[in-house]
């Protein structure tokens, strides 16, 4: 504790010795503070309380007979309708709040107050159907025109206006709807014809690739039956070449010989087949080939043979090597379809992704014309329905309770809270300056401190002894250091009491007729 207490004092040493730059500053901050304080301008807030029957408020009417039932509903529904954009300039233009001085194609002007009252009015609710409206500005009694002026638009509504801007606004809403209506039948012809030219490749990428699979597995399909069947013809080609074609005559007595047999068996294999398929068959026009080559084969080579009887065996085989081979050019034709097929579908690879991502976007176009023309539409809609209540009465029901006060007191700023706050900022930074130096200059204020600085022994000190004239000059300085704290301290006081007399006779200067035509207004 006595340490703590030691570096609290060698602390309050270092500001002492800087208390001239300490008071400097504080008084630099406090006069720059005070002054930027005092130039504030003062903000008046109006207030008014009324009564409004929100069971019938305009605006409650909306498709499905929507009616509010909780404070935060009933807040925003009075909200929209007292700083709706058409309610706040019609009261600009009749309430009179903007400067008689301005010019008259001054629109920016009027625009800014628009936005200005619309973000400087509060609403709050106190009760189920009471609600508290405030505005703050600069000038008091236009901010009770402005809070006036609001409840007195709102209230009597000008229903011949609104009627017509409702009729250019319902106008305006069949143009676009019309325009909307032409890109929803433009974008949606778009997406037919592009489904109709790709049709093949949209419906998931997944059901692409199933095709391409499935086309690559009946080509290794077809490759391994012509495989079988060009092996089982090779086995017979061999099997041929070992057996005999002719047996001797007498053995085979009234039967076909050599290739003869052959050439009616093979006649009768076409005729069974021209009865099941049709001409182009494959079987049908290979045996039909084999027929024609055997005949002109019998035709430029007749064997002497073939006077005797031919070898069952060996026709046998001959007959199933045809078949065999029909076989074989059938299984051919189908491995060329199905390479060529399954070659399609892999040259459509980098396609099929493309035109998928392109369908998508169309159907997404379509979507947000058709999300587009039934908001528009929506809009039209309820403009309608708004239009037929306006018709029949659109006027807010309302009750001032208590009517828009003529502010006397400025609500803010609070200049006594800034002007106390920027005393204590001047003179904490001064402290912290003059301690900071103090740090940086670091002098011995005690034995212990040299000893501990040095880690040498301290066998004594010395006091200075001060002379009559040495205390004459402190005593000087310090009353003058006094005397400079209390004139800040006194300055202080008069800005505390300057501002609190201003509180106490508000717009004292202020002409009392202009006040009296503020109120009326």
């Amino acid at each position: 504790m006595q340490e703590v207490l030691t570096q609290v004092v060698g602390l309050a040493s270092h500001i002492w010795r800087g208390r001239w730059l300490a008071l400097a500053i504080a008084w630099l901050v406090c006069l720059i503070g005070w002054a930027a304080v005092t130039m504030i301008p003062n903000q008046y807030e109006s207030h008014a309380r009324i009564y409004v029957d929100t069971e019938n408020f305009p605006g409650a009417l909306l498709p499905g007979g929507f009616t509010p039932t909780n404070s935060d509903a009933r807040l925003t529904l009075l909200r929209q309708t007292l700083l709706s954009g058409a309610n706040v300039e019609r009261m600009v233009e009749e309430a009179g709040v903007l400067p008689e001085d301005r010019s008259q194609d001054d629109g920016d002007q009027a625009a800014a107050l628009v936005s200005a009252i619309r973000d400087r009015t509060r609403i709050e609710v106190e009760d189920r159907n009471f609600f508290l409206i405030d505005y703050a500005d600069r000038d008091p009694y236009r901010a009770q025109k402005v809070v006036s002026g609001l409840l007195e638009t709102v209230a009597n509504p000008a229903v011949g206006r609104d009627t017509e801007q409702l009729r250019e606004t319902t106008e305006f809403l069949d143009g676009q709807i019309e325009t909307a209506r032409a890109q929803l039948d433009a974008a949606e012809s778009r997406m037919t014809e592009f489904q109709e030219l790709n049709a093949a490749h949209i419906g998931g990428s997944d059901r692409f690739y199933m095709r391409l699979q499935e086309a690559r597995a009946r080509v290794q399909d077809v490759r391994d039956e012509l495989a079988l069947a060009t092996a089982e013809r090779n086995e017979l080609e061999r099997q041929l070449t070992t057996t005999r074609q002719t047996l001797p005559v007498a053995s085979q007595p009234g039967r076909l010989v050599g290739r003869a047999a052959e050439l009616e068996s093979l006649r009768e294999r076409l005729s069974e087949l021209q009865s099941r398929y049709t001409p182009q068959h494959p079987d049908v026009t290979s045996t039909h080939r084999a027929i024609e080559n055997l005949e002109a084969d019998m035709r430029n080579n007749p064997l002497p043979e073939e006077r005797g009887a031919s070898n069952p065996a060996y026709e046998r085989l001959r007959l199933q090597l045809a078949q065999t081979g029909a076989r074989v050019a059938r299984a051919e034709s189908s491995l060329e379809q199905a390479e060529m097929r399954a070659a399609e579908l892999a040259a459509e690879v980098d396609v099929a992704p493309r035109a998928e991502a392109e369908y998508r976007r169309l159907a997404s176009d379509v979507e947000l014309a058709k999300r587009n023309y039934t908001q528009l539409t929506q809009q039209r809609d309820q403009a309608r329905i708004a239009g037929e209540f306006g018709a029949r009465g659109n006027r807010l029901e309302l009750e001032i309770i208590d009517p828009p006060s003529l502010p006397e007191q400025p609500s803010s700023p609070n200049r006594l809270m800034l002007l106390a706050a920027v005393l204590v900022i001047g003179l904490g930074l001064g402290a912290a300056v003059a301690l900071l130096i103090g740090l940086v200059n670091s002098p011995f204020d005690s034995p212990r401190s040299l000893q501990e600085a040095f880690d040498l022994r301290v066998l004594g000190s010395l006091s200075r002894l001060r002379r009559q004239s040495d205390r004459r000059s402190a005593i000087v300085r310090s009353a003058g250091f006094i005397l400079g704290c209390g004139l800040l301290f006194l300055a202080f006081g008069i800005l505390v009491l300057a501002e609190r007399t201003q509180m106490v006779e508000p717009l004292r200067s202020d002409d009392t007729s202009i006040r009296q035509e503020a109120s009326q207004a």
